[in-house]
């Protein structure tokens, strides 16, 4: 959407922004690209000038300016790349338009929090309809003292500059654009108009708080990269996507909502590579994420995400190993510089640490318009790798069990997949005929419905199912055996639990915490009853098969005591699946993986082998159901 800039004055654009939010600076972008400015107007502490101007001539690493008082470190500036102001100089340099940072001292003393609408709605609304409706949040600073004395002293200064500019444009936070706006006239006048409110003028605290008689000193360091969050006012992710869009002449514009949805399908595509569960991160359940996001945020009132949502979301929806590496994600930022002496600064939750400091100090964000707060929600990280090879070093190979959750979960389904067999049974034997005498076992509506022109009724006839399915099949891949490398039989710990065998991927490449391997089933088998039954993965026969399935569904058919076996696969079973099934004079029957759902089908195909019984006593704390 097009937008007009405010015009303060003649010859004055504004252009109002909040700090740290990506739409004003592509808004500011956008703006300079299409007008033509001999003068750029910051309103910032003309003491951090140079440094920030070293500081942009940096990016893409990012540094911070440091302000120090009598030797203390009370406030900082981070360089962010999302910012407006940045943004200002960047394009300032790049076109070779002289920069003036307007204000005077009081802003590295004094920092006002505020609550404005979301800044996203700018791109849809446009400047001065975002100017309104913030207007309508800020009709008290009229009577803020600092406030007016900010707009008097830049009034002046903008007063200066239209003497030697045609074409200024002013950059500014919406505060000190409101006090501007409340005077009339033309710029001298509003310079007049302000001077002579009648506000009580405390003139020792002013002082006190513009630094005058004071020693201030400003330094910059480059910024811990794991730390930027704290920093910036966008999420590192973001800042290092606009980042890589300047390589890219060609590239669109960065759009926020866009950018949401590649953190999820990076980490996906990361996240594939070296975890189990990854092919559950399928497109429907991101889909289904990205709208619980979008409800989330508008429940909160809000137009983008934050973080906390984010997180939120991916927990929610992918589990808590998942939503930890996309808090990773959405914190990396690439570009940074090796030191040998690590010279970076580290930044924190209202407080900064320099290189020569022993300690955090308390140091305010002058680039952070917002408030922030601390927000907490539980999520377990997957373990780093030397913390597996500890877990790998205290295995004892002489004691294994299961997950007890898991065992009823399975078996549950064993049971639901059983009663499905004897409908399909029942329903194979059912018999059809039209209506003499008795209706038998009902009345059969499709048969009926399509005999309809005849007249006739028709009955149903079931008779009484005298099998039944003691051995399940289920058959979640059949196509990447290199993958399973864990043949094994389990067998029943009491009389309510199957005897189990199946083939998995290597659970102890997946340690998840002391005692506790995570991992994937491909295929398994169930016999209820239980009832011992040799490893059928070295039988003879089962070298002669061609895979795994074949070798898993020739176990079940040998050692079932039933003709039905239940075989719950994706796809049929094929002509020598049959053929198998035909020497032991029995039948397979299909249940379509499909009937069930994404997530149960995750819940059944993920188990944990824990190293003894003793583990169960903890293993809750690691494994997230």
């Amino acid at each position: 959407m097009s937008s007009e800039l405010i015009q303060l004055a003649s010859g004055i654009s504004c252009f109002p922004m909040l700090h740290g939010k990506a739409p004003f600076c592509l808004e500011l972008r956008r703006q300079m690209w299409n007008n033509a400015y001999d003068c750029i107007a910051i309103s910032l502490p003309e003491r951090l000038r140079d440094d920030l101007i070293m500081g942009v001539q940096k990016l893409p690493i990012i540094y911070a300016v440091t302000v120090e008082v009598d030797g203390e470190t009370i406030a900082y500036a981070p360089v962010d790349p999302c910012d407006a102001c940045i943004e200002s100089i960047r394009q300032g340099l790049q076109r070779q338009i002289p920069i003036h940072f307007v204000e005077d001292d009081i802003l590295l003393f004094h920092q006002e929090h505020l609550v404005l609408p979301d800044a996203h709605l700018l791109k849809h609304i446009g400047t001065e309809k975002y100017f309104e409706t913030c207007a309508e949040f800020l009709k008290d600073v009229e009577s803020d003292q600092l406030i007016l004395q900010r707009a008097q002293d830049v009034l002046e200064r903008l007063s200066e500059l239209q003497e030697r500019y045609s074409n200024i444009l002013y950059i500014c936070d919406y505060p000190i654009l409101v006090a501007m706006q409340s005077a009339k006239g033309s710029l001298g006048q509003k310079v007049k108009t302000l001077s002579e409110r009648p506000v009580p003028q405390d003139n020792e605290y002013l002082n006190h708080i513009s630094g005058v008689g004071r020693l201030i000193q400003t330094k910059l360091f480059p910024v811990n990269p794991d730390q930027l969050y704290f920093a910036l006012g966008e999420l590192p992710f973001y800042a290092a996507e606009m980042e890589k869009e300047r390589f890219n002449p060609m590239a669109p514009l960065s759009d926020y909502l866009e950018l949401m949805k590649k953190i999820f399908l990076e980490t996906r595509d990361n996240y594939l590579k070296q975890d189990s569960e990854a092919h559950t991160i399928n497109l429907v359940r991101l889909q289904a994420s990205l709208k619980y996001l979008r409800n989330l945020t508008v429940l909160g009132g809000r137009l983008t995400p934050d973080l906390f949502d984010i997180v939120t979301v991916a927990k929610g929806v992918f589990g808590p190993h998942y939503a930890g590496k996309i808090l990773e994600a959405a914190k990396y930022y690439p570009f940074f510089e090796l030191f040998d002496n690590q010279p970076y600064m580290k930044v924190g939750f209202g407080r900064i640490q320099t290189p020569f400091d022993e300690e955090y100090v308390e140091a305010v964000n002058i680039f952070q318009d917002e408030p922030r707060e601390w927000r907490t929600i539980q999520i377990k990280k997957e373990p780093d790798p030397e913390e597996k090879k500890k877990y790998q070093y205290a295995w004892d190979p002489r004691g294994m069990c299961s997950h007890v959750p898991e065992d009823v979960r399975i078996e549950g389904f064993n049971k639901s997949v059983r009663h499905k067999s004897r409908q399909i049974v029942s329903a194979s034997q059912t018999k059809t005929e039209a209506f003499t005498s008795s209706i038998k076992d009902g009345i059969d509506v499709r048969e009926t419905l399509r005999n309809w022109h005849t007249g006739s009724v028709y009955v149903k006839e079931q008779p009484p199912v005298q099998k039944q399915v003691d051995t399940v099949v289920v058959i979640f891949d059949s196509t990447h055996d290199e993958q399973y490398p864990q043949h094994t039989t389990w067998y029943a710990e009491h009389q309510e639990e199957s005897t189990l065998t199946f083939f998995a991927s290597d659970p102890f490449k997946d340690l998840i915490g002391p005692g506790i391997a995570r991992s994937l089933y491909g295929g398994l088998c169930l016999i209820f009853p239980p009832r011992h039954i040799p490893d059928v993965f070295q039988l003879p026969y089962a070298a002669s098969l061609k895979n795994l399935t074949e070798i898993l569904v020739y176990g079940a058919l040998l050692f079932s005591n039933e003709k039905q076996v239940a075989y719950v696969a994706a796809k049929k079973p094929g002509i020598r699946l049959k053929k198998l099934a035909s020497k032991f004079n029995k039948r397979l029957l299909w249940i379509p993986l499909s009937l069930y759902s994404q997530e149960t089908i995750r819940k059944l195909r993920t188990f944990h082998i824990l190293n003894g019984n003793q583990v169960r006593s903890w293993a809750s704390k690691f494994i997230m159901e």
